[in-house]
């Protein structure tokens, strides 16, 4: 297997809260300067559907209005033609729930043709994603994970989601004391209600049933209910982000060669069990042997 220039980023953020309670972004923070889990951003892929339900549901769309599943989707504002995983038709109408469960692509961007791509980048910039995350423009394709997100910023934008619409702004550092023990720094989180609850426990129960029966089924392991996403980002990026009420966790794999002059994004093709509906495997194995660890004792 070509693991050479593979990295993962890794972060774990408290909902309703915003601190970081884990991370992690590489091997050696004296080889790699970068840190894998802040200063990557892969694209997101998939990672990012459950705001697209977000807007759904805000707009009176339910789990059982039905889209078009089959591969693949025309539309004049597309430009290329939208394709789902391995060209798979699943139908003419689907549900939106089965369509979450197993990622269908055409699905989701004829949802977000309809509701208007601009609700769906809304939805996920009151989640926490910045608005200025590269590649976050509001398309048809929006939908699929064009944008570049780093893994703290998809944990704390699914924490939005677990916290019941509550969003904070992430942090690493509590409180800084001088040698006086006067505080000189310290965090106070004002978390904001930016999604109704009714809203985010729609979305939640979708992204139980994608670890229940769909591509997150890997993360049944945890032996605890858990809420997540599976994301293929081409072969650019592969990503599992999920959350139980106590902790949200985001995983990206993806390949970049940070000696090069112009670090890229580099194919993860060839990459055993990261080229194709990869978001199931690795990446929800690590988040579900982190969450597992993480979690040992909690009620």
């Amino acid at each position: 297997e070509n693991v050479e220039n593979l990295h993962i980023g890794l972060a774990a953020v408290v909902p309703g809260d915003g601190a970081v309670v884990a991370m992690y972004g590489g091997a050696d923070a004296v080889n790699q300067s970068f840190n894998d889990a802040i200063d990557a951003t892969p694209q997101a892929g998939s990672t990012v559907k459950p705001f697209t339900l977000t807007a759904a549901f805000e707009n009176d769309i339910s789990l059982k209005s039905r889209f078009w599943g089959d591969s693949p989707l025309e539309d004049p504002t597309l430009g290329k033609p939208v394709n789902n995983e391995g060209d798979t038709d699943y139908g003419r109408y689907v549900d939106l729930l089965y369509a979450t469960e197993n990622s269908i692509n055409t699905a989701f961007v004829d949802l977000t043709l309809q509701l208007g791509p601009a609700k769906v980048m809304d939805a996920m910039v009151r989640a926490g994603i910045p608005d200025d995350a590269p590649g976050l423009k509001p398309d048809g394709r929006i939908t699929l994970g064009t944008a570049s997100i780093s893994s703290v910023q998809m944990a704390d934008a699914y924490a939005t989601i677990a916290a019941q619409g509550k969003q904070v702004d992430w942090y690493t550092v509590q409180k800084v004391t001088d040698v006086s023990g006067a505080v000189r720094h310290e965090v106070e989180p004002e978390p904001e209600q930016v999604i109704e609850p009714e809203v985010t426990a729609e979305v939640t129960y979708a992204m139980t049933q994608v670890v229940e029966n769909g591509t997150g089924r890997a993360a049944r392991e945890l032996g605890r209910p858990a809420a997540g996403k599976t994301g293929q980002a081409e072969d650019l990026g592969s990503w599992f982000s999920g959350f139980t009420p106590q902790l949200a966790a985001s995983v990206a794999y993806f390949k970049t060669d940070y000696a090069a002059e112009t670090p890229t994004m580099l194919s993860l093709d060839g990459t055993g069990g990261l080229d194709t509906f990869a978001g199931g495997q690795y990446p929800a194995r690590t988040w579900t042997r982190f969450m597992s660890a993480a979690l040992d004792g909690a009620e």
